[in-house]
């Protein structure tokens, strides 16, 4: 209901908290032992603030929390914000002003963690403000309350900010706006989790009624009923999800019931009007239920009586009420009983007692309507909007300081990427150049090798032909010289004169050493200088000196290769595998990738090229390593070959007791191994 313009009776436990939750003293369930006790301190006091009682409930909340002193941050803010809420209803909205402050202080920087609570106090502080007739910072707190919602809060809790304007427009008397705030709160508690009792049903039932009440102050007293019957409704649709809240769901029929009574007496029905008046009286008038909205409904009850002349039950009425009222804080019942007050004296022609009492209510009221003279013209909706253009502009010009900062931070970068640039393309066209003498000095250094190796292939092949020439001489002088000997050796075996024997002794050993040379040079074996050699370093300085060459056709030299290490000739072998990796580059195409691997098993080392070139046909594979080969193929690049190369590797790999051997597939590649005894590993 509109806290700031009607009260309710406080009820024991829950129901207390959330008949006050528009106010701001919505207290949330905490599992925490410390809450709870605050919870219930918090209960307690408001009972009896509205009840009969005459203890002050500020010294009962001070002396219950002296006792519980290890209360948490969330105890004590929600204890200020209730005493807040206390005191505005007192009218002290000084001090109601410093509690309120006293809970953001406390809230300060925390406002996400605690959202509810910020919520609620910071909307409690704007309507404080507003019966201060501050309204500046009246609007700048509920402008504060909306944006914090809007940006850090759920759909359920912006009902809050909803029913705070509600009842700031309803205390302006501009019920039409207050109507729309208040079909928000229905429609935005909606939202809630139904079994949050507070805003799922306390907020929606008391939206409806309220709206009942803005219809009946407009005088639209037929819509109006209907409001207050829907209200009805809804507790009986609803009341089965909250069996735990009997009290607190009468007290709300006993509220509904009251209102009723009142549109059907300014309707004058009276029949109707004292029937929901009793309705409400019979609800209210039981052992823990709503005092105060009693008296209230009897001063209704009053107007009724006195509307059908039964003037000696209102005296009762009235008599009841000053004593009930002379123990209360609260003042607006009062104004309410002194106007009964005039109105019995009036019906009865007491001129004089009516004068008496007419001028007790007068002063009262006007003491009370000029506190709030200026609020009807405050304009709510247009400070917001000033607010947001405000707000709209600051935040320009924070947008324009960030813009500026960047457009300074942009130009710094361009300048950076400027210099970096330029730094670029000058390393750029130093690169080309360096890369052009690169170029030209390799294919100096390729030509000068192309002609060593031509030179080299040539002197290979001459001294391959001479011995082939000095082989077959040797083969052919073998035979006859071979008869000689024999011949020889007959002539041995016949008796002549000693002379002539030492003659053909001669003749023999002479022959017979002719044939060990012919036969050593038959069976001759290539001259190695063997040594302790590791052979993956041989491989690894052949590939990085070949790669230049490979450079050349944009081809990739890998290398994998485990340390081993062998006994042989490294002039020898250093051959073999410039061979065979010049071969590979040779009958690559461009732009390919050989792989050179040296690995070591079963006492075994293992050397293998292989490409992905143009392969080597099936005609000439069977003769691949026969001396002489009738011409080489040329590269893939026309490099010319002479075809003796692998025939003098087979001979210089089995000079070292290994063996040479390939696999091909044309137009996919080719794969050379070696495979040499390798030393142990110490």
């Amino acid at each position: 209901m509109f806290p700031l313009v009607k009260k309710f009776r406080p009820v024991t436990g829950i129901a207390i908290l959330w008949i006050f939750l528009a106010m701001g003293c919505n207290l949330k369930e905490r599992q925490a032992e410390d809450v709870a006790a605050a919870h219930h301190i918090m209960d307690s006091a408001l009972y009896l603030a509205h009840s009969d009682h005459h203890y002050d409930p500020f010294r009962f909340i001070d002396s219950s929390f002296a006792v519980h002193s290890d209360f948490g941050r969330q105890a004590r803010i929600e204890k200020h914000i209730c005493k807040a809420n206390l005191y505005y209803e007192l009218q002290n909205f000084p001090l109601a002003l410093l509690q309120a402050d006293s809970a953001l202080t406390m809230l300060k920087g925390e406002e996400e963690h605690y959202k509810k609570d910020y919520t609620d106090v910071i909307i409690s502080k704007g309507h404080i403000l507003v019966k201060l007739r501050d309204y500046n910072r009246a609007f700048q707190c509920l402008y504060d309350s909306k944006q914090f919602i809007e940006n850090e809060t759920d759909t359920c809790t912006y009902a809050k900010f909803s029913s705070a304007m509600a009842s700031v427009l309803y205390l302006q008397k501009k019920y039409s706006e207050a109507t729309r705030y208040m079909w928000e709160v229905f429609e935005k508690s909606g939202k809630c989790d139904e079994n949050d009792y507070g805003p799922a049903f306390i907020e929606r039932q008391g939206s409806l009624d309220n709206i009942g009440l803005c219809y009946e102050h407009s005088g639209k007293y037929d819509s109006a009923i209907m409001l207050y019957k829907r209200a009805l409704n809804f507790i009986d649709e609803n009341a089965f999800k909250y069996p735990n809240q009997a009290i607190s769901l009468n007290t709300c029929r006993a509220v509904v019931y009251g209102n009723m009574g009142s549109t059907y007496l300014k309707m004058n029905r009276l029949k109707e009007a004292e029937q929901y008046l009793r309705l409400n009286l019979e609800i209210n008038s039981q052992e823990s239920y709503e005092s105060l909205d009693e008296q209230l409904t009897l001063m209704k009850l009053g107007h009724v009586f006195i509307a059908q002349n039964r003037l000696d039950t209102v005296a009762d009425i009235i008599h009841h009420l000053n004593e009930k009222l002379a123990a209360r804080y609260f003042t607006d019942e009062d104004i309410l009983c002194r106007r009964l007050t005039w109105a019995y004296f009036d019906a009865k022609g007491d001129i004089k007692n009516a004068y008496a009492a007419y001028r007790s209510y007068k002063d009262f009221s006007d003491s009370i309507d000029a506190t709030n003279k200026e609020l009807p013209g405050v304009d709510f909706n247009r400070a917001f909007y000033q607010l947001k253009q405000s707000n709209e502009i600051a935040e320009l010009k924070r947008e324009n300081k960030f813009k500026n900062l960047y457009l300074a931070a942009f130009i710094l970068l361009t300048l950076m990427a400027g210099i970096i640039v330029y730094l670029g393309y000058r390393n750029y066209r130093l690169y080309k150049v360096n890369l052009q003498r690169q170029k030209l000095m390799n294919e100096h250094i390729n030509k000068h090798n192309s002609a060593l190796q031509h030179a080299l292939t040539a002197l290979e092949n001459s001294q391959q032909e001479n011995t082939r020439i000095m082989r077959t001489v040797a083969h052919d002088l073998h035979n006859p010289i071979a008869a000689m000997v024999s011949l020889a050796d007959l002539l041995n075996d016949e008796v002549y004169g000693q002379e002539h024997n030492n003659l053909v002794e001669m003749m023999i050993k002479s022959g017979t050493d002719t044939l060990k040379l012919i036969n050593n040079l038959l069976h001759s074996q290539p001259v190695l200088a063997k040594k302790l050699l590791a052979l993956d370093e041989l491989v690894s300085e052949s590939v990085s000196l070949l790669q230049l060459r490979a450079d050349e056709k944009k081809q990739e030299l890998v290398l994998t290769k485990v340390p081993v290490n062998i006994i042989g000739d490294r002039e020898k072998l250093w051959r073999v595998v410039n061979n065979l990796i010049g071969n590979a580059i040779k009958f690559s195409n461009n732009g390919q990738q050989i792989n050179v691997s040296v690995a070591a098993r079963n006492g075994k080392v293992l050397l293998s090229v292989k490409d992905n070139g143009i392969g080597i046909p099936d005609a000439i594979k069977n003769q691949l390593f026969d001396l002489p080969v009738s011409g080489g193929r040329a590269g893939t690049a026309g490099e010319q070959s002479f075809g003796l190369g692998l025939s003098i590797c087979k001979q210089i790999v089995e000079a070292h007791g290994g063996r040479i051997w390939y696999e091909s597939e044309e137009n996919i590649g080719t794969t050379f191994f070696v495979e040499l005894e390798a030393l142990p590993a110490i």
